[in-house]
């Protein structure tokens, strides 16, 4: 059986991976930087800015963000399609979420890297 056999059901699949995806990234994530600052505590602003403000750092902070962007959406719809039944509020609270979700992380990325301009 392939994916294009599977109809409708490739897009729960693809919601299923998804949330998985984002999970194990999340959770790395926040592995390495609770080891990292475990391991090489951080005092005062311009460490901070420093450490984040470095390429690899920054790249993986972005992808967490989207990341867990990715995962609270997955989750949120999957709640509101199983328990909204009817389509008007279901597409209301859907579409309010996804712009709540949305307006969070523009603004976790204004905040953490607007002061990192070079």
């Amino acid at each position: 059986m392939s994916m294009r056999d599977l109809g409708s059901a490739r897009a729960g699949l693809y919601a299923w991976l998804a949330q998985r995806i984002s999970a194990l990234y999340i959770a790395g994530f926040s592995l390495f930087v609770t080891l990292r600052l475990l391991m090489y505590p951080i005092d005062g602003y311009d460490a901070w800015r420093a450490w984040l403000s470095g390429g690899a750092v920054r790249l993986a902070l972005a992808v967490f963000l989207i990341a867990v962007f990715v995962h609270a959406w997955v989750g949120m719809r999957s709640v509101w399609m199983d328990y909204l039944r009817s389509s008007a509020w279901r597409f209301s609270i859907s579409m309010l979420t996804g712009l709540g979700l949305l307006a969070l992380v523009l603004w976790s990325a204004q905040i953490v890297f607007w002061d990192l301009r070079p």
